[in-house]
């Protein structure tokens, strides 16, 4: 289980807190070594055993002082040469923990006493870092994630954000050519409602009914400025349907247009007015059909040639 930074911050402030506290109520340093070595009467030893099994702190040095008295000795008497002394003493409080410690510990072992608590310190501070260290690791981890989630939204926003562009500069193209071809039928339909003048008006005779050497198309030329011209269609054929059908159709065989309705006039003649947008210059077939009864008969076939001026 690993200490998290906060729990090594509270036990390093909990040591320094509980070495720095004065225990007038503990055990002093003689009685701590008397009770080490057993020289206590009965009372003293009842009282002693009833205040270590309240005092943790006091039971902790009770079971550590039989050794670290005899490790202060083995270190004195390494670290001591014959005839060497001390040139100075080590001035330590004589209260709580220190007063317990200078009792039975030399100048020299209180040194290594010194170092090995900074040692324990120092150790704590690295296990410290190295937490803090991991866990900036996890929290830069954390940012580059979110980092990287945020700029997939935002390519994902620029790419809708292109394509809408992209979908409104085609709406707004069609709508453009829309607007063209709205004005260019607004101009037809007006210059339909105008009267046309100098429209022409060909009489057409029927290829059934013409010299097989004068079969070729009838030629109707147009005027400039003639929206419209009337061809009045002769029929020699004497009976008689209930409705006419007219087909157009085009050099490539294309039926450019069908109407029904065609009344056949006293005369024997059909009345049909065309458009110079529906009929361009070129040649064109007319066919004249009888209906009756579902069934569509061949009465008249035509062949015109339109030229414009």
């Amino acid at each position: 289980m690993r200490l998290t930074s906060v729990e090594l911050k509270e036990i390093f402030r909990t040591e320094i807190a509980s070495a720095s506290r004065l225990r007038a109520d503990c055990l002093s340093a003689e009685e701590m070594m008397r009770a080490a070595e057993g020289r206590m009467s009965r009372a003293e030893r009842e009282r002693v055993t009833g205040h270590l099994r309240a005092c943790a702190d006091c039971a902790e040095e009770y079971r550590i002082a039989p050794s670290l008295k005899s490790w202060a000795a083995r270190v004195a008497a390494s670290v001591s040469e014959p005839g060497q002394e001390f040139e100075r003493e080590v001035d330590v409080p004589r209260s709580g923990w220190s007063e317990r410690l200078a009792a039975f510990l030399s100048p020299a072992v209180f040194s290594y006493a010194i170092a090995g608590a900074l040692l324990i310190v120092s150790v704590a501070l690295g296990v410290w870092t190295v937490s803090l260290y991991r866990e900036n690791q996890r929290y830069a981890a954390g940012v580059n994630q979110q980092l990287n989630e945020r700029d997939r939204a935002l390519a994902a926003a620029t790419e809708s954000l292109a394509k809408a562009r992209q979908q409104a500069e085609e709406a707004a193209r069609r709508s453009e050519r829309q607007e063209i071809q709205i004005a260019e039928l607004r101009r037809n339909v007006d210059g339909l409602s105008q009267p046309q003048i100098n429209a022409p008006i060909e009489d057409i005779e029927s290829k059934l009914d013409r010299d097989p050497q004068r079969s070729g198309p009838t030629v109707v030329n147009i005027p400039a400025g003639a929206n419209l011209f009337t061809l009045i269609l002769h029929s020699s054929d004497r009976r008689s349907y209930p409705n006419y059908e007219l087909e157009a159709i085009d050099e490539r065989g294309k039926v450019v247009w069908r109407g029904r309705g065609l009344l056949k006039s006293e005369y024997d003649t059909f009345t049909v007015a065309m458009s110079r947008r529906l009929f361009p210059a070129g040649r064109y077939r007319i066919k004249l059909y009888g209906l009756r009864g579902g069934n569509r008969e061949l009465v008249e076939d035509y062949v015109v040639r339109v030229q414009y001026r």
